[in-house]
């Protein structure tokens, strides 16, 4: 699956914030992050990060590798930023959705792993471990790291919408 926008909105009546993520075909994702899981998201994406930028030839940072926290933190923050500069916040989230691989009902994220891939990517499965007789469902998708900056982005704003502080 290729991204194509994604969305992140407070959903007051849930408490939770609703992450919808559309492909280049037009298929929709949708998912449930609740306050729980988008506080422990941010740290650990921004860890994970972190280590793939360190591990990254083609940077220039692969010099990070044995770097103390504060300068590996410092590395990715700068990548980060850089890669708001290059991100479109403007345009309208498209809600013209050919269908909905996962069902109306958004998954209810339960548990997230990311896995380190080569050329700055991670590979990012969100899963949903509901009560039986409910089947597991799950989401598995390959994002890069200017993505990931701008979805922590988009989170910490969602942060401030839903009043949730930090």
């Amino acid at each position: 699956m290729h991204i194509h926008q994604l969305s992140l909105s407070y959903v007051n009546e849930q408490d939770r914030i609703l992450l919808r993520i559309k492909s280049t075909t037009a298929d929709e994702f949708r998912l449930w992050l609740t306050r729980h899981m988008a506080i422990r998201l941010i740290p650990l994406l921004d860890q994970v990060m972190a280590d793939q930028l360190a591990r990254s030839g083609s940077t220039g940072t692969s010099h990070l590798i044995g770097a103390d926290e504060a300068t590996r933190h410092m590395m990715t923050e700068f990548q980060g930023s850089d890669a708001l500069k290059r991100a479109d916040f403007e345009t309208p989230y498209d809600n013209d959705v050919r269908s909905l691989p996962l069902g109306v009902e958004p998954l209810l994220v339960t548990d997230i792993s990311f896995t380190p891939k080569g050329n700055e990517q991670l590979e990012v499965v969100f899963s949903e471990k509901p009560k039986a007789p409910a089947q597991p469902r799950s989401l598995r998708m390959l994002v890069d790291l200017a993505l990931a900056h701008s979805f922590i982005h988009m989170l910490k704003k969602s942060f401030l919408q839903a009043h949730w502080g930090e």
